[in-house]
């Protein structure tokens, strides 16, 4: 086992080495650049990351990042990006309702998780993000994530939370229309919570709302709610 990690520390170490050196390095660079390596096994570990796609060699011999590389690097840039959009949106929600706002990612194994919040000072007040919740039968934001399981996946979070046989179908009916309209509001432990899905061609990418102390909403304010929590579920879904 310490001989696998001891390869894979020097294999990343190589590959940090290519990584800041886009145009490429010759053996003879990397050598220098990898003093406590020796030249065989320099060598061995370069073959294994080019059979790999890792890296690529050009005809001149100098090493650079390869196709699997690259696309890996993309990846991690573009979830970094949404993720600063996503942040940025959920502030403009909150501080155009004046309320906390956030935007949850639903698993259909029965949780959800806070990906990014804006808390508002007299506003209501979330877990931090990146934790997770299964309180999936109280909460608006989870509820709609429901809404996008299927009967089997369904049943599953039925009997695990000990729904009674006789509520079932009453209360996918109730998700089937959450499906079609794609907004909330409802009242969870005295919070109010307006919000939406995001979806792409029918596919849950997460939900976004706000949520608000206790107390009454006019029509107007409903209207006024659904229109925002809408608006930043159309632009979320345009980032993935």
């Amino acid at each position: 086992m310490a001989e696998n990690n001891s390869g894979l520390r020097k294999s990343l170490l190589i590959m940090a080495k290519i990584a800041e050196n886009r145009k490429g390095l010759s053996f003879t660079h990397l050598r220098r650049l990898c003093a406590d390596m020796p030249s065989a096994t320099l060598s061995r570990l370069l073959k294994v990351l080019i059979d790999e796609k890792w890296l690529d060699k050009d005809k001149h011999g100098h090493y650079y990042p390869g196709n699997v590389f690259m696309s890996s690097a993309d990846i991690i840039s573009g979830q970094s990006n949404r993720q600063q959009l996503i942040q940025k949106r959920i502030k403009m929600l909150a501080q155009d309702t004046c309320e906390s706002a956030a935007f949850i990612e639903w698993n259909n194994e029965g949780y959800f998780t806070f990906r990014s919040k804006y808390e508002m000072p007299e506003s209501y007040h979330y877990m931090e993000a990146g934790q997770s919740s299964n309180d999936i039968f109280n909460h608006g934001f989870a509820l709609l994530g429901m809404a996008y399981c299927n009967y089997e996946q369904l049943q599953k979070l039925y009997i695990r939370h000990e729904m009674p046989e006789g509520e079932r179908e009453k209360h996918r009916k109730y998700l089937q229309v959450l499906r079609q309209e794609k907004v909330i509001i409802k009242q969870d432990k005295g919070i109010r919570i307006a919000a939406a899905a995001v979806n792409s061609s029918n596919n849950l990418v997460g939900v976004v709302g706000i949520s608000m102390l206790p107390r009454e909403l006019s029509d107007s304010d409903k209207s006024f709610y659904f229109s925002q929590v809408k608006s930043a579920a159309e632009d979320i879904v345009s980032y993935f």
